[in-house]
């Protein structure tokens, strides 16, 4: 996230919002992929100096961590459920970016 809001901090100045999605959580099993956040919450982050401010997070749709019985196959087909959805929040916008 924190990546996501100092990259576009330009672009998210008009109060777009960033969504934070379990679905795209890192495939690895490592410790350090791990989610900070805790379910429908937003990940811990400060205000840079140098980014868009983390309360434009959205985390809504942040189930907190991965599932051990889990592959990166499953979350990306629920991203891409989420994302082409009529009724997800991603249906209502012209472009969808992704990043981490």
């Amino acid at each position: 996230a924190a990546t996501v809001l100092i990259s576009f901090s330009s672009l998210l100045k008009g109060g777009r919002p960033v969504w934070a999605l379990s679905s795209l959580q890192e495939i690895s099993r490592n410790v350090d992929t791990l989610a900070l956040a805790k379910p429908h919450s937003p990940p811990p982050l400060e205000r840079s100096s140098t980014g868009a401010s983390p309360s434009c997070l959205q985390a809504a749709f942040n189930y907190g961590n991965k599932g051990l019985d889990e592959n990166g196959g499953i979350r990306l087909d629920a991203f891409c459920k989420w994302v082409f959805s009529d009724c997800s929040p991603a249906a209502l916008q012209p472009t969808v970016v992704v990043g981490g």
